[in-house]
Parts: C-alpha cells; structure tokens; sequence
C-alpha cells in the first residue's frame, strides 16, 4: 500500500490554505512505501513561528480533512529543525 503524488499534492494544497511552510517532510511508513492498512500518515510541517504548536497541528489537521487516512502532524519551528536536522535518530 502507498500513496500517490497526486495524493501528496493535494495534501500539500491543503496545509498551504492555513500555514506557510518552509518545509512539509513526509516521513514514516508512507515515506518508506511500508504502509498497511493500520498505517497513518506522518507529515513535519516547519514553520518559521509556530507559536503554539500543537495549536498549529490541530490546524493543519482539520484542514487536510479526510483523505481517507489517519494523519499524524507534528509542527517544528524552523530554527529547530536547523539545530537538530543531522541529529541521528531525531525527527527533523
């Protein structure tokens, strides 16, 4: 099971109708094309100031809707994602 770049781009047109991402990283089983049918969908969203990120997460959640996938949305501020980028086992 794997999802299709078309899926990807309408993922991706959607976080853009509330968020201004640097950067929207796939990651995960659907990064790896390992996904079952238990499998959500990881995105990172880095944003220059999030603020309140798990605020920003619910955002970003409601605005992709559903695509007929669970998603799991973790928002990093963009200088983090600098800082811990190489970091080996990290998220960013």
């Amino acid at each position: 099971m794997a999802i299709d770049q078309e899926l990807i781009d309408e993922i991706v047109r959607r976080i853009l109708t509330v968020s201004r991402p640097s950067r929207v990283i796939l990651f995960g089983s659907a990064a790896t094309g390992e996904m079952t049918r238990d499998s959500d969908i990881d995105l990172l969203v880095v944003e220059d100031e999030p603020g309140d990120r798990r605020k920003r997460s619910v955002w970003i959640r409601r605005a992709i809707g559903r695509m007929g996938y669970p998603f799991d949305v973790l928002v990093m501020a963009t200088e983090r994602f600098e800082e811990t980028k190489d970091v080996t086992g990290g998220i960013a």
